[in-house]
């Protein structure tokens, strides 16, 4: 299996990639009180994000071209198609 090397934009957010068996989740933990926006690089832009869970429901559809939003110490956890 190959490793995306993942970098971000913001330095409070952790961003961590799961695979197991040609599935993939990506997770967003936010650890500062702050909100903002974290751009996500390292990663196909032709893999879609589909959003399974978070801290609450957020508005904004998330892609890996955009920046992805963030409450303050909130969390987005996505499927990768």
């Amino acid at each position: 299996m190959q490793r995306a090397r993942l970098a971000h934009s913001q330095s409070t957010v952790l961003t961590q990639q799961f695979a197991w068996e040609g599935r993939s989740v990506l997770t967003l933990p936010n650890l500062s009180q702050a909100k903002g926006n974290v751009h996500v690089t390292g990663l196909s832009k032709e893999r879609k994000l589909i959003d399974v869970f978070g801290n609450r429901i957020y508005s904004s559809n998330a892609n890996l071209d955009d920046e992805i939003e963030l409450d303050g110490y909130g969390y987005r956890w996505f499927r990768m198609e």
